[in-house]
């Protein structure tokens, strides 16, 4: 499905925030030493953030652009390397308190991969890959009626 089609979808049927502006966007860009790539730059020029299927206790709740952290931050409260990869943000928080994170040490095919962050595994560098891209999750969590979707393709791959 393609980024347009999937971002209608998002302010259609869930919880969208304002989108960011151009200026937002680029002074984030600044802030943090490296850019978004087309699938993110998409999500906060159509929305600074959004929550999926209840806006009270969201199953994914994607932070608007001034509140994008590193994961060892949000996860760890430290902001050395002890703590966790400089270059993982903590791009959706899901409902349990876990956390997805945007890797942005590398990129395939342009985008940026987004791996599994279970707190009782951070700040493990081989946790788990879930997707290769921002489109790729955020059609995932739409389709997954609230549920952890990646989990039973890892039990899957793992038999």
């Amino acid at each position: 499905m393609s980024m347009s089609a999937l971002l209608e979808e998002v302010s259609r049927l869930h919880h969208a925030r304002h989108p960011a502006t151009p200026a937002q966007v680029d002074a984030f860009e600044q802030r943090v030493g490296w850019r978004l790539d087309a699938d993110l730059r998409a999500f906060y020029l159509h929305c600074d953030g959004a929550d999926l299927f209840d806006r009270a206790g969201p199953a994914f709740s994607f932070p608007p652009l001034s509140e994008l952290r590193r994961a060892r931050v949000v996860m760890s409260q430290d902001d050395t390397d002890k703590a966790g990869p400089a270059s993982w943000y903590a791009i959706c928080e899901v409902r349990d308190g876990n956390f997805i994170l945007l890797d942005v040490s590398q990129q395939h095919d342009g985008r940026y991969p987004l791996r599994d962050g279970f707190r009782e595994g951070f700040p493990n560098p081989t946790q788990c890959q879930i997707s290769s891209s921002f489109s790729e999750f955020l059609e995932g969590a739409l389709r997954s009626n609230g549920r952890w979707f990646w989990l039973k393709k890892l039990m899957q791959e793992e038999r």
